[in-house]
């Protein structure tokens, strides 16, 4: 791995972690348009509830990705 591949991962992360969290507050606005009235729309609801625990947990695996690329990057850094 060279510091331009670790760079690039890392960039990659950050928007990909941008992107979901903002996918994530509208997908939670949703929800909670939808909980008073999820016995009619059930189906929606909880399309629009899996696609929030979805998005949350993506966004850990992306932090999670982010803690070992800058950890990469600063172990190549130092030699």
């Amino acid at each position: 791995m060279d510091m331009k591949f670790l760079e690039s991962k890392i960039e990659n992360s950050r928007s990909m972690n941008e992107y979901r969290r903002k996918e994530l507050v509208g997908r939670k606005s949703r929800v909670e348009a939808l909980e008073s009235s999820k016995d009619i729309v059930s189906d929606v609801y909880n399309e629009e509830l899996e696609w929030v625990v979805y998005l949350e947990n993506a966004i850990i695996d992306e932090e999670k990705l982010l803690d070992i690329f800058y950890t990469a990057r600063d172990c190549t850094s130092t030699k």
